[in-house]
This record gives structure tokens, sequence and C-alpha cells, in this order.
């Protein structure tokens, strides 16, 4: 009798195969790992591949392709659905029937169908991604083919020869895992009524036959995470504030502080800065206070998907979606890495055991990194050991495999280099620092300097030493001369729009968003999206109009400020929703609900949240430009509005309510200035006039001069001098 092993790719059957030993070539050699990369077998193991599956002599392994089927369209369903009308909506069904993906996912499908029924098999072996996903695609098949053969698991976590036969030793009965299948099945048909209802809803009320509105339980409130940021950053009013810095001179160095007053470090009030300026100038200081002490800067994290992408992504310039291909490839096709759609940042102590053989692996490779912890007999710190951090997947880090860098692209190498040192910087001491904090008394006011010098290299030996502002030697009650002051203007800034590599970590940490703290505690540490579809929902974002990449950056469009603004499901457009289906879900792969309460609760908040569409209006533009900026300039002086700057002027924002107070940009065009700034805007709107003169041009005269703008009491721009 045999066993048939499914893998979810052809190259994770080939691995297998090879590791187990037992499938023979034409040329009468045993498969074993060592042929895998030889190009002069590639042919033999390819006709020993036969029609989709590796024949042992006591196993046959076969494969999936990924997802072999896919959950069939409403219209398939229900030919009422074909026409989209909000008449039709909800739908709902239950147990969602399925069609293949492809011809080729028919054809592989047959060959797996006919081993799972064959009457010499008489047990399966789950070999596809050990995930929920995984375990999805592997019951799904199981259930169409109508097999009733039992069924055991394995875990691959390392897809080395040697993690392939720890997997296989430890196995597990299949049905340990039905919680997590039922939990995969309901996502996934849940994700389905979702979108397909609500974005039905959305595209008829506030879309159209070509402004499609694609909603969904996970980009949707990314999204809105993204066009919060974006009206944070448009309704931001800049504040004026001044800072009083100076440069000292000691006889072991010069040395720069700034003033400082308690808690206060800066002056709201200019005639204040201006008062504390004229009181320090050209007066000499002491050193009041030198404080210094050590501080250890704990070794960074091992990584797990989303750190890997911020990390990689900040040296590469890659996108996540690309970094987690890369690092799929390293996985897959040159076995470099462990599991890399991993949400572990630790290793389970049997992985800790091999954690310096894997070192020791890597030598000839990494010398000036490596040869160092194996001299001083250094070994991984031990906090990043935790079996109980590790139940699913472990962080990513090198296999025992040697690399080739000659089969590596530029990025892969690149990538894969990234992985390397953070693994290596694990077995490194601590990076400490000393921090110096200086205060200097000048005529009664006080002056703060801080410096921070390394000690002790550590782990930053391998990841880098950063530049630090370091100070003399100094000591208290030590003259100091005060050879500048200056007062310094400056503005609050608006935060800071988000980077496309640090969004899977900002969906990571979505749970920061939800005010309710239980369901705060569901998403800690694991936010919206997982580590393997973060990326891909930022790519659908783009492609679907609702964002654009701006230098680096991502800024939502027209389209997608639009819906947010529009779409009245606030549900939706939290992390909320996602940290209750976790919750629940959770309860499923637990046993402690079934599937059968979780899709019936789900048709029902389906249900209220069409309805809620259904009572709204308004339209969502169909534009993917780049949101126009809305930013706030100052108070309205007629009405206590808001006065916003677009393309063309600086307009109240209450002129729905009948105030007029507009400054067009082109105001003083005739006189050969092109635009009133911003600034000046301000300045006439709050004070009158400008605060300095402005150069103009007579179109009379043909001179060039230069006058005050002033706004009159008709709001009129004139001029004065």
């Amino acid at each position: 009798m045999y066993t048939v092993i499914l893998a979810e790719k052809p190259n994770v059957a080939r691995d297998i195969a090879a590791a187990l030993k037992e499938v023979r070539l034409k040329n009468g050699e045993i498969l074993e790992t060592k042929h895998i990369d030889n190009p002069k077998y590639e042919p033999l193991i390819r006709e020993a591949r036969k029609e989709g599956y590796f024949q042992g002599t006591k196993h046959i392994i076969t494969y999936a392709q990924g997802h072999l089927f896919t959950l069939k369209e409403p219209d398939e369903l229900d030919p009422a659905l074909k026409k989209w009308e909000m008449g039709t909506l909800p739908f709902h069904f239950t147990d969602i029937p399925l069609r293949f993906i492809d011809a080729g996912s028919r054809k592989q499908f047959e060959v797996i169908k006919k081993l799972f029924n064959d009457p010499n098999v008489d047990k399966i072996i789950v070999a596809t991604d050990a995930d929920r996903e995984g375990e999805h695609i592997f019951r799904t098949i199981y259930a169409q083919t109508g097999s009733k053969k039992p069924f055991w698991r394995m875990w691959i976590k390392d897809a080395t020869e040697r993690g392939i036969l720890e997997a296989y030793r430890n196995m597990k009965p299949g049905h340990d895992y039905d919680g997590l299948a039922d939990a995969a099945k309901c996502r996934a048909e849940a994700d389905y009524l979702v979108g397909m209802n609500l974005t039905r809803a959305a595209t008829l009320q506030f879309g159209g036959y070509k402004n499609v509105l694609s909603v969904g339980r996970v980009q949707t409130p990314t999204l809105a995470i993204l066009v919060n940021r974006e009206k944070e950053i448009q309704n931001f009013v800049p504040k004026d504030y001044w800072v009083l810095k100076a440069v000292f001179g000691h006889k072991n160095g010069d040395f720069e502080a700034q003033w400082f007053r308690g808690d206060e470090d800066r002056f709201w009030d200019k005639a204040a800065g201006d008062a504390v300026l004229a009181k320090v100038r050209g007066q000499n200081g002491v050193l009041a206070e030198v404080k210094t002490k050590q501080e250890r800067e704990g070794n960074p994290s091992l990584f797990n998907l989303t750190d890997l992408q911020k990390v990689a992504g900040k040296a590469t310039g890659l996108s996540p979606a690309k970094i987690l291909d890369i690092a799929q490839a390293l996985y897959d096709e040159h076995k470099l890495i462990t599991y890399p759609r991993s949400s572990s940042r630790h290793i389970a102590s049997g992985t800790g055991a091999t954690a310096r053989e894997r070192l020791e692996n890597l030598k000839a490779f990494f010398p000036d990194i490596i040869e160092k912890p194996l001299r001083q007999g250094w070994n991984m710190n031990k906090s990043f050991i935790d079996d109980a951090k590790t139940a699913s997947h472990e962080a990513i880090i090198p296999t025992f495999k040697k690399p080739d860098f000659s089969k590596l692209s530029q990025e892969e190498r690149a990538v894969y280099e990234i992985i390397v040192k953070r693994f290596v910087a694990a077995f490194y001491p601590p990076c400490v620092w000393e921090h110096t904090t200086a205060v200097v008394e000048v005529a009664g006011e006080t002056f703060k300097a801080t410096g921070k010098a390394l000690k002790q290299a550590g782990w930053r030996e391998v990841e880098g030493i950063p530049n630090t502002n370091v100070l003399p030697t100094l000591a208290e009650q030590d003259p100091v001369e005060g050879k500048a002051y200056d007062l310094e203007a400056k503005k609050t800034q608006p935060p800071k729009r988000i980077l496309e590599t640090e969004m899977p970590a900002v969906m990571e940490n979505a749970g920061k968003f939800i005010e309710d703290d239980e369901l705060r505690d569901v998403l800690k540490g694991a936010g919206i999206g997982t580590e393997a579809t973060r990326g891909t929902i930022i790519a659908e974002l783009i492609k679907r109009g609702y964002v654009k990449v701006e230098k680096k950056y991502l800024v939502p469009t027209e389209k997608g400020m639009g819906l947010i603004d529009t779409l009245p499901v606030a549900l939706l457009k939290s992390p909320e929703m996602t940290a209750r289906w976790e919750q629940k879900l959770a309860d499923i792969e637990e046993g402690k609900l079934s599937r059968k309460q979780f899709m019936a609760e789900m048709k029902e908040a389906i249900s209220e949240m069409v309805e809620q569409v259904r009572r709204t209006s308004g339209k969502v533009a169909a534009s993917g430009k780049a949101a126009p900026g809305k930013k706030v300039i100052c108070a309205c002086p007629k009405c206590g509005g808001d006065i916003v700057e677009n393309e063309r002027a600086y307009s109240c924002s209450g002129w729905k309510n009948g105030c007029k107070v507009t400054i067009w940009k082109n105001a003083m065009e005739r006189y050969g200035k092109k635009k009133i700034t911003a600034t000046e805007a301000k300045q006439l709107l709050t004070k009158g006039m400008t605060a300095k003169k402005v150069k103009l041009h007579s179109p009379t005269k043909g001179k060039d001069y230069e006058a005050y703008l002033v706004m009159d009491d008709t709001g009129r721009i004139v001029q004065a001098f």
C-alpha cells in the first residue's frame, strides 16, 4: 500500500521526494537533494515527475498549484444577479460552490483525485503550506475528490531536507486541524460575501458603470488609515515658534546647546525670545550640570515578514509585494531561508539548538561578521528562542544550505544578505552608548546640550553604526565662552504621510486605531491582513485608483478620499471589524464557536451594512488623481471658519453658509506678482497687511518697485507704501 503526500506546489513535491530518497531516476540513481540544483539532472527529474506526481517505493508525492479552485461568481449561482441592482442585495450563500481557476487546475485536480481514491493508497499526508490558507487548499481539494481516506498533517517550517524530514517525523492526525480548516473556510466565504455585496451596493449608490467602487474587509480600513492621515495633514494649521540656540567654546572643543526653562524649550511669542536673546548675547557661561550614563541598545528582533518588508524596503527601495516575492523565491527555489510568510520574531528551542551550526555554515560567505562570534564562543541571544511564540511559524532565518550567489539576482542577494545579517546580529552582545547631558547657565538662563558616544559596538558591527553628536569631555563648573546666540524661527509640522515600505507595519499595528480595549488586544501583534496579504492589499489599492505612490509615500486619490467620506458603514472603515472576526475565527479554531453560528452572524451583519448604504446618497469621483491639498491657512476673520487653500485661491470653508471671504492667488498678477503665497495670505487675513514689502512691477511705467499688500474693508487687495 502507498501513502500519497500532497504538496502545495510542484517544487515542494520535488523537494519532499528528494528528502525521502525513494524515487528512482531513469539513470538508475535515487533522487536526492543534491541533484536538484544540478542542470544534468533537470531532464531526469522532469521525467520522474510523470503526469503530476513522483512515484516512490512507499510514497506517491503529488501537488496542487496553489489554489486549484475559486468561489463561483454571484451570477454563476443565480442568473438574477448578472445585472447589478440594489433590489437583489443582499444575497447570501452557504457552502459556496467552486469552479476551477483554469484548465491546468482541472487537469492537476484529476491527477490528485485519482490518487486519493486509488485502492492501493491507504493514507494521505498533507504537506501544503503551514498556515490557515494552506489548510484551506488541502481541505477544498480533499472534499472535491470525495475521498474518505485518513490523512495526517506535516507542518513544514523549513523547506530544506532537514526541515522536511523533521516535519515528517512529527506529523499529527489531520483532524487535529479541523478548527483551523473551519476558520479558513469561514474567512474565505465571509470575505467573499462582504466584498461582493458591499462592492455592488457602493458602486450602485455612489459610483457607476465605469466607476466600480471595490469594498473589502481589509482593503477598506487600510484605505481609511491613509485617508485619515491625509485629512490630518490637510487640516493641520502650523504654529510659529522660536528656539534659541547657542555655540559654546570649551577648552576641549566647541559644542551646541538649546535654551530651556523647566519643560519648555521653545518660545511661542517672539518678543519673549528676543528678550532672552538680548539678556545672554555677548555673555559667557558655566557648566552647571554634567550627567553621563550608559545605556544598552538591545539586539533587533529576528525578522517576521512585516519587519523584513520594512527594513529591506528601506534598503532597496522595493515594494512590500516585491520583497515578499523575493523572499518566497529564496525559500521555494533557492532553499536559503525558512518559511517567509511568518508573523513570528522567535525561533523554537529545537531550531535554536541548530543556530550555531547555521552560523558556521555561513562563515565562508560572510567572514567579516561571522568569524568574531565563532572565535569568541558567543551564542544566540536567548530572548529570541521561545517555543510559546512559534506555534505556527518561526522567524525568517537562513537554512543550512550554502548560498551560490551566481544563481541569485541582485535583488535576491540584497534581501538574503539582510536576513543573514539580522540572524548573525542575534549572536553579538548589545550595543552600549554613553549618553551625556550638559546644562550651561548664562546670565540666569539655561541651555541644554546632549551627546551620544559609542562605548561598545556590539551587534551594530553587523548592522551599521549611525552618526551621532559627540560632546567634548566636559566637567561641572568648567567655564564656557558664549561664541554665538541665534533665535531661529520655526513652524510646527503636520504628520508625515506613510511610506509604502512602512505600511505593512502600520497594518500590523492597526489595533491602536480601535478604542475598545478588549478588541485592541485582539489585534495586538496581528493587525489587519496577514503577513502574506498586506503587500498585495497595498498593491490592489494602487491598482484600483484609490492610492498613488508619490516619492515613496502612499497618497490617497480623490476616488479613495471620496469612498471613505461617502461610505456610511463605520465598521467597514475601521480595523474593528477585522478584530471582531479574528476573535471569532480564533474561537472556531479552538472549537468554541461553530461555523454555522459564525456564518449566521455574518449574514445579519452584511444585511445591516447593505441597508446603511441603501439609505445614503452621494457620489464618488472616478478620478485616480492625487487628492488636492486643502491646507488650512488660518481662521476666517469674518465668520471664524477655516480659510483653506485650493488650486486658485484661499477661501472660507463657510461659503455654503454665505461667507464670501476669498483671496485670489493671482490678485496681483497685473503688477508682476504671479501668486500670493500662503504666508502672505495668512498675514493679510490676520494682520490686514503683509509683514514685508513685496516686489512688484508697474505695468504703466515699466519699472520694478516694492510695496506692502493690504486687504481693504471690501476684501480687495491694494498696495501701501
